[in-house]
């Protein structure tokens, strides 16, 4: 006879506890774990303290008895959450909303952006002022026709990479680091671009539900710096269905 049940660490520790109390499992009495039945005699340990996280772990206990009601085995599997993703932050008074062609991205913008084209991607750039200065952005939901999305077993960095970069050379290597973002977990690629006038260059694949969403912002490094909290803004109230 078979039984599956859900159980926690403690909750096993606890199970073999309370049969090693009521004498089901006895190291030496032969009927009991050998003998008659054929089975041979193992040594019961003690309950141990098993720590556990019960927010990001379940085990789940799947084990068998006889007709004498002898516990005879514990299989455990482990499953482990993902990690915790952010709550999406208010969206500032002044900065629209635009929603791609396909319906599967949404993308909020500070003021002083343009949108150029959102009938597939959505491409916007920052309004150059009397300076001139400029910032670009692309940002494509995980429908996208005209790329295909990552493998299984590619690595972020090569397919944002491959996806964007082209005959284009970083001035050095690149950096990549992890964002949790309330889309989805996201790898952040930061490189300098050998261009005339040399740009900063970052790229984001952000892995959600739905599947891999991009986005490219670039423009020159001291615009982009002065930027940066605004970006990070974008990223964060970005949304995809």
């Amino acid at each position: 006879m078979w039984a599956r049940r859900s159980v926690s660490a403690l909750g096993i520790a606890a199970l073999f506890g309370t049969l090693a109390a009521s004498g089901a499992l006895a190291e030496d009495e032969g009927d009991a774990m050998g003998g008659a039945s054929g089975r041979e005699p193992f040594e019961v340990c003690e309950p141990a303290a098993i720590p556990f996280d019960p927010d990001t772990i379940q085990l789940t206990g799947l084990w068998s008895a006889d007709d004498d009601g002898i516990f005879e085995s514990v299989a455990v599997s482990e499953e482990t959450a993902g990690p915790a993703l952010p709550s999406a932050p208010l969206r500032p008074e002044g900065w629209p909303t635009v929603t791609s062609g396909r319906g599967d991205l949404r993308l909020s913008l500070p003021p002083g952006f343009g949108v150029g084209d959102a009938s597939g991607a959505i491409f916007a750039n920052r309004i150059p002022g009397d300076d001139g200065r400029w910032v670009q952005l692309m940002a494509e939901g995980p429908r996208a026709q005209d790329f295909p999305p990552p493998g299984p077993d590619e690595p972020l960095d090569d397919w944002v990479e491959r996806r964007w970069l082209g005959s284009e050379e970083p001035l050095e290597l690149p950096t990549t680091r992890t964002l949790l973002l309330p889309a989805g977990e996201a790898l952040e690629w930061r490189g300098t671009i050998r261009a005339d006038p040399v740009r900063t260059l970052l790229l984001y694949a952000i892995r959600t539900p739905a599947g891999v969403a991009f986005v490219a912002i670039d423009g020159p490094p001291e615009e982009m710096e002065l930027l940066a909290a605004d970006i990070d803004l974008i990223l964060h109230l970005l949304e995809v269905e």
